[in-house]
């Protein structure tokens, strides 16, 4: 289908804020077919779905404006325990169907009758994200490995970071490295520096992926034993 837009979403990924402090962040995709991903946390703080891109040359649609939709965003109240909180996307051949959904799974099995009791608090906001101190994930790029040849055996990855924690990083630092792994396949060439043009970091890995198995993808930023980001988190789903 033609189309004179980029991008044409409500929110672009689902942040979890584990209750050890670690936040993860999970970009979502309208797949080629139904997928979904449980992402593990222990009292989780908060999690939701959230628009972090903004800028209006995005998307290009003065009539739907998905650049001003609000983010959406659950505080948990007390100990909600072990448990995941489930991503749901669900092939959509058109924006008109709402195909992304998020919720609370606790890791115990469920009884008939039995009754779960949370609470927690529903926040609707433009920038939820306002005070964070760590750096977030803005965009994911992806496209064929290789330098001067794309090798399409392989998916580049190119990932940028903004926020404090990075904005305050000497530009030439090389201690500022991209931890990354998968659980198949096998990552090569993660490599991180500065990004004047956004005033963050961008990591570049290439990821090598056994032939039909689908992988979930996780990286982050760091200086020595100082986490920088966010942990960025992706599931690859082969054709």
């Amino acid at each position: 289908m033609e189309e004179y837009r980029t991008e044409a979403h409500d929110w672009d990924g689902l942040p979890v804020e584990a209750g050890n402090g670690e936040r993860i962040w999970r970009p979502v995709d309208n797949p080629r077919r139904l997928q979904i991903t449980q992402l593990s946390a222990v009292n989780p703080r908060g999690f939701g779905l959230l628009q972090r891109d903004r800028r209006f040359d995005n998307y290009q649609d003065t009539e739907a404006r998905y650049h001003i939709r609000p983010s959406v965003w659950v505080e948990p109240r007390g100990e909600w325990g072990k448990g995941s909180v489930e991503l749901v996307e669900i092939p959509s051949p058109n924006e008109r169907n709402d195909n992304i959904v998020a919720f609370w799974t606790p890791a115990e099995e469920t009884r008939a009758g039995q009754v779960l009791d949370y609470e927690y608090t529903l926040r609707w906001d433009m920038n939820p994200e306002e005070n964070l101190k760590g750096a977030r994930a803005i965009a994911t790029r992806i496209g064929a490995g290789g330098s001067a040849t794309p090798d399409h055996s392989r998916r580049k990855f190119v990932i940028d970071f903004v926020g404090p924690a990075v904005a305050a990083q000497d530009p030439g630092d090389a201690a500022v490295e991209g931890v990354c792994n998968a659980s198949t396949g096998r990552i090569t060439h993660a490599v991180a520096h500065h990004n004047p043009y956004i005033n963050g970091w961008r990591l570049f890995f290439e990821w090598i992926p056994e032939q039909g198995n689908p992988a979930d993808l996780r990286c982050f930023l760091r200086r020595g034993d100082n986490v920088l980001t966010e942990t960025w988190t992706y599931r690859w789903t082969p054709g």
